[in-house]
């Protein structure tokens, strides 16, 4: 599993650019963004997998949330969102207004 402690430790290890990563954007203005992906895909690739996974898919955009305990997209529609998580065993939807 990946502790937030070794997350943390691999953080310090990268260079200062990292901590800029990637910008999502929505319509064009950023919406949001985790330090920590750096430091947890190195620790756990498949992460880094799961995200694209997501993203490849028609998500809008996807995100790490903390230091790795989940990954989750952002679809434009339920649709869109269903059709993602048909055959996946570990994804669910949740409907945010």
């Amino acid at each position: 599993t990946l502790s937030t402690l070794r997350v943390y430790s691999m953080l310090d290890t990268l260079p200062s650019k990292s901590f800029c990563g990637e910008n999502f954007k929505m319509n064009g203005a950023p919406i949001f963004y985790n330090a920590l992906e750096p430091a947890a895909f190195r620790l756990m690739p498949y992460l880094a997998r799961k995200k694209n996974m997501f993203i490849k898919s028609g998500a809008l955009s996807a995100l790490m949330t903390g230091s790795g305990s989940a990954v989750f997209g952002i679809f434009s529609n339920v649709a869109s969102a269903e059709k993602f998580v048909r055959g996946r065993r570990s994804c669910k939807i949740a409907r945010f207004l």
